[in-house]
């Protein structure tokens, strides 16, 4: 799920099996979103896109470079066996503290216990009750 800086969920990514991490499949599927976005009408230039360590890999970075936004991704330890050579990634501290907001988000969603277990059968239910938790999100706002 891609979210604002108000927390409003935006795209979500449809359903992925709980045995994989984050990185399964992550590049089709944030550019899925990002095409959502755009589509939507969406101006994707400049804007900073943060993450936590777990989305750190090399390919997300440079899709992101492609579209034109900012990757504000901590950098996992375990990536790298020795010190990195060259021009260090952009990370800015004070605005990765602003992910808080986003964490608060999916935990208010986390707490749904249609949407924590999956009962639903079909993915397409599944993403509707996602959809609505969505839409109780922004309504509450």
């Amino acid at each position: 799920m891609l979210t604002n800086d108000k927390s409003i969920p935006l795209a979500f990514s449809g359903a992925i099996a709980g045995n994989h991490n984050d990185l399964y499949k992550v590049v089709p599927t944030v550019r899925r979103m990002l095409l959502c976005l755009r589509a939507a009408g969406m101006v994707l230039r400049k804007k900073i896109f943060i993450a936590d360590a777990g989305f750190d890999a090399k390919e997300l970075r440079r899709l992101l470079s492609r579209v034109g936004m900012r990757a504000l991704i901590k950098e996992n330890p375990r990536n790298t066996k020795r010190p990195r050579c060259g021009r260090k990634k952009y990370f800015d501290e004070a605005l990765y503290k602003t992910r808080y907001v986003n964490e608060r988000s999916f935990a208010w969603m986390d707490s749904f216990r249609t949407l924590l277990i999956r009962f639903d059968t079909t993915t397409e239910s599944w993403l509707n009750w996602h959809y609505l938790a969505a839409f109780l999100l922004i309504a509450k706002v």
